[in-house]
């Protein structure tokens, strides 16, 4: 993923934190503008400026950040590898996106997360 920050002379460019885009003629596939994520720092934020981050999504090269995972043959198994030896890991959970290489929308992480926790988390902490 590659990012792009844009400044606004405006004090709110879209009304909300993120914006997803699936169109064709979008070249990036989501805005982020920061200051939406804390509506209750408005008096503290400058009014007639905002940030926007846009994402540009393209296949990762070496010494880039992962960021979604892209399940290839040859990277599912080398997932497996990596699986089996996070089993012999004790004490030790494995979780979100590049923990369990898979791609989640929101509401599985945090359903994932919360499962996790009850399953596998608090067990530990009960010991």
């Amino acid at each position: 993923v590659d990012f792009k920050e844009i400044r606004y002379d405006e004090g709110d460019h879209f009304g909300c934190p993120v914006m997803n885009f699936s169109d064709a003629d979008v070249p990036y596939t989501r805005a982020i503008e920061f200051k939406n994520f804390n509506p209750e720092r408005h008096d503290s934020q400058n009014p007639d400026k905002t940030v926007v981050w846009e994402e540009y999504s393209r296949f990762a090269e070496r010494g880039d950040e992962p960021y979604y995972p892209v399940n290839t043959d040859a990277d599912k198994a080398l997932y497996a590898q990596y699986e089996a030896k996070a089993k012999a890991e004790p004490n030790t959970v494995f979780g979100g996106r590049l923990g369990t290489y898979k791609y989640y929308d929101m509401h599985n992480v945090i359903d994932t997360a919360l499962t996790a926790y009850e399953e596998r988390v608090a067990p530990l902490l009960a010991k």
